[in-house]
């Protein structure tokens, strides 16, 4: 009986990486801007095409798990992430793209809080 090995590696973009981009050859600095990629697609859909479960219409989706699910993802630490911002907003800038609004419900600029009750 022969065994069966899944590996999972996820995305990195080198092509990004200094000195012709702004992104830092570090797993953290990348799984950022695969949450900033991932999560802007998904907000866009969510713009274009809102699907309401239950509630008010106009409610933004909240990425924290995304964002912590991709931390893991990458074997980072999520307060790791957040320390590459403006390595993403110089990345934008230089390709010239805005995906969607930057603020503290997308950014998480603070170490996430884990509610036991």
């Amino acid at each position: 009986m022969t065994s069966s090995v899944i590996t999972f590696t996820p995305p990195t973009f080198e092509e990004y990486e200094t000195p012709r981009g702004w992104l830092q050859h570090d797993p953290a600095c990348h799984a950022l801007w695969y949450y900033y990629i991932t999560a802007s697609n998904n907000y866009r859909e969510h713009i274009e095409d809102p699907i309401v479960l239950e509630g008010d219409p106009d409610v933004i989706p909240d990425f924290s798990q995304l964002f912590t699910s991709i931390a893991m993802m990458y074997g980072v630490q999520p307060e790791k992430m957040i320390q590459f911002w403006s390595n993403v907003d110089m990345q934008c800038r230089t390709l010239e793209i805005v995906l969607m609004p930057m603020n503290d419900k997308f950014r998480f600029n603070k170490k996430p809080e884990i509610r036991t009750q």
